[in-house]
């Protein structure tokens, strides 16, 4: 016998899952990389699934990383390179019959 799956919320990451955000983000690490005089593979190495403050950390420890978070969340906010992920409408759509949220470490 199967037992039914019961829900009580459903959760979506919101990079990758709901929309592709990759050349923004990149792009915007590329941008600061650049900025520090730092070697863009050496950033875009590490940058994914990472919180900014701990990366600017690795990076420039001598900088203040809740200002350099700002600098970068910046250039990702004036990049409107954004794709909606094909599908994620619908799963929102779904998802809204009950209690839903989207979640991300960023």
């Amino acid at each position: 016998m199967t037992v039914p799956a019961t829900t009580s919320a459903v959760l979506f990451d919101l990079d990758g899952v709901l929309v592709d955000s990759l050349r923004v983000v990149e792009r915007s690490w590329l941008r600061w990389a650049a900025g520090q005089h730092l070697a863009a593979g050496d950033v875009l190495a590490v940058i994914h699934g990472r919180r900014a403050a701990e990366l600017v950390r690795m990076f420039a420890p001598h900088l203040d990383p809740a200002e350099q978070v700002r600098l970068i969340s910046g250039y990702e906010l004036k990049d409107d390179d954004l794709t909606m992920i094909p599908g994620a409408l619908e799963c929102v759509g779904v998802a809204r019959r009950g209690p839903w949220a989207v979640v991300t470490s960023g």
